[in-house]
C-alpha cells in the first residue's frame, strides 16, 4: 500500500535546489575580489604603520644630528608580516608613483617572491622639511 506523503513533507525539487546553488555562486563570485581587495589594503595598512614608525624615528634622528641616519640606527631592516621594511632607494626595476616630490631620505617596504623579484611594494619619501609621501609599485 502506497503511503500519500502530505505536500509539507517533501522535499525540495532539483530545480529549486539548482536555483539556491546558482546564487549562491553570483554571491560568492561578487564577495570574493570585495574580501582579497580589502585583504590587500590592509596588509598595506599594516606596512604603512610600521614605515610611519621609522619615519619619526629618521625625523627625530635627524632634527638632533643634522644629518639622516643610516639603517643600522634605525635598527633596519625589519620584517613586519610579509614586509621588509628597510631605508633606501627603490630596488631594480621597481619604479614608484609620487606627485613629484624630490625626497632625501626614503624608506621602502617591499614583498619579495621566492626568486628574489619584487612582488608588491611601498615607498615613503622624507625632505629636509618634515614632508612626507607615500608612493607605490
Amino acid at each position: 500500500m502506497k503511503r500519500r506523503t502530505l505536500r509539507s513533507e517533501r522535499g525540495f525539487t532539483l530545480v529549486e535546489l539548482g536555483i539556491v546553488m546558482a546564487i549562491i555562486a553570483i554571491l560568492a563570485a561578487v564577495a570574493y575580489p570585495t574580501y582579497t581587495g580589502m585583504r590587500k589594503r590592509a596588509y598595506e595598512a599594516e606596512a604603512k604603520a610600521a614605515m610611519q614608525e621609522v619615519r619619526v624615528e629618521a625625523w627625530a634622528c635627524y632634527v638632533e644630528k643634522g644629518n639622516w641616519p643610516t639603517e643600522a640606527e634605525l635598527d633596519l631592516p625589519r620584517t613586519v608580516g610579509k614586509w621588509t621594511i628597510r631605508a633606501g632607494s627603490p630596488s631594480d626595476g621597481v619604479t614608484y608613483s609620487t606627485q613629484g616630490f624630490a625626497a632625501d631620505f626614503e624608506i621602502k617596504a617591499e614583498i619579495k617572491a621566492t626568486g628574489g623579484t619584487v612582488t608588491d611594494a611601498i615607498y615613503l619619501g622624507l625632505d629636509k622639511k618634515g614632508r612626507a609621501e607615500f608612493g607605490k609599485k
